[in-house]
């Protein structure tokens, strides 16, 4: 990274708490040093965490705001999502004053459903609510992909998936049939999350 400067490099760990503790530099280009308590900021990185649910946000997202001053940007890999993620339920992620603001001009948040053979479901509500809480706190969003096994048992919101649009009843659950496999065409979606912004 320090040599490809002309390069952004995202990095994205399950564990952001090992990130400052292994964030290696180069000094004179041939001499590795592992400094727990120093950091060097690498403007041509950006770091992610990966969350499934709400237990991973309310821990991944406190480590990765700790390494904030390493890296260029920091961003959430909000998949595969398992169940409805609330930002606000965030143990001091939803600061005021200039803190919050920082935080929300570096952040970047990318969600999907989970796709293959044996994907878990996906309700197209909780990537809603992940769009709109980004949407309200100004922080750019990419939806990726609904998944392999996208649900939506709103019965309102179904009319507003594209026409033709198939769903499957299986007990309590109603599953949008579509033609891509992993649930990633956009004109696939309803036109609300069909969000697929990223940082300037």
């Amino acid at each position: 990274m320090t040599l490809r400067r002309n390069l952004d490099w995202l990095l994205l760990t399950k564990r952001p708490e090992n990130v400052r503790r292994m964030w290696s530099w180069r000094d004179n280009g041939d001499n590795p040093n592992l400094c727990e308590n120093w950091s060097k900021r690498r403007d041509n990185a950006w770091l992610g965490t990966s969350i499934a649910c709400q237990e991973d946000a309310n821990r991944n997202i406190q480590e990765l705001l700790k390494c904030r001053d390493l890296a260029a940007k920091i961003f959430l890999s909000i998949e595969p999502l398992i169940e409805p993620v609330d930002f606000r339920l965030v143990p001091g992620f939803n600061k005021c004053g200039q803190a919050g603001q920082d935080i929300v001009r570096n952040l970047w948040v990318i969600v999907g459903g989970e796709s293959g053979p044996n994907a878990r479901p996906c309700d197209v509500a909780w990537i809603r609510s992940i769009v709109g809480q980004c949407h309200n706190a100004g922080v750019p969003c990419f939806v990726k992909q609904v998944g392999s096994m996208c649900i939506d048992n709103d019965a309102a919101s179904r009319c507003h998936w594209p026409p033709l649009t198939e769903f499957h009843q299986n007990n309590e659950r109603c599953r949008v049939l579509q033609k891509h496999p992993k649930g990633g065409d956009p004109a696939e979606w309803p036109e609300d999350i069909r969000v697929r912004k990223v940082p300037s």
